[in-house]
């Protein structure tokens, strides 16, 4: 199983997003999530006992490549106006994370 395919997400889904959904997901979890502050997920799959050492490792691997995958696998199950919220939170945290990242650069030289 590779995380952050169709099929690897929905099994995703199906143990966490209930969960996640239920506790009424927070803009300061989505800017964890975009930080790449991942732990807690990585603990969860661990703690499930349902997904090998080397699943763990790999759905580690491709969240801390590419945080999006993990927001995308916890929205998976989640209602059109609850994922359109999110995906505009996350497009003003890539915004916001671009122009620190510039204003940075321009400070530095």
């Amino acid at each position: 199983m590779i995380f952050g395919q169709r099929e690897s997400n929905s099994y995703f889904a199906a143990i966490f997003s209930y969960d996640f959904l239920d506790e009424h997901l927070g803009y300061e979890t989505i800017s964890k999530i975009h930080r790449g502050d991942i732990a807690e997920w990585i603990r969860d799959l661990e703690a499930s006992g349902l997904f090998s050492a080397a699943e763990v490792r790999a759905a580690e691997l491709a969240w801390r490549t590419n945080p999006r995958l993990l927001l995308d696998a916890l929205l998976e199950d989640a209602d059109e106006v609850s994922v359109k919220r999110w995906e505009i939170a996350w497009a003003r945290l890539e915004r916001q994370s671009h122009t620190s990242h510039v204003a940075s650069i321009a400070e530095h030289g």
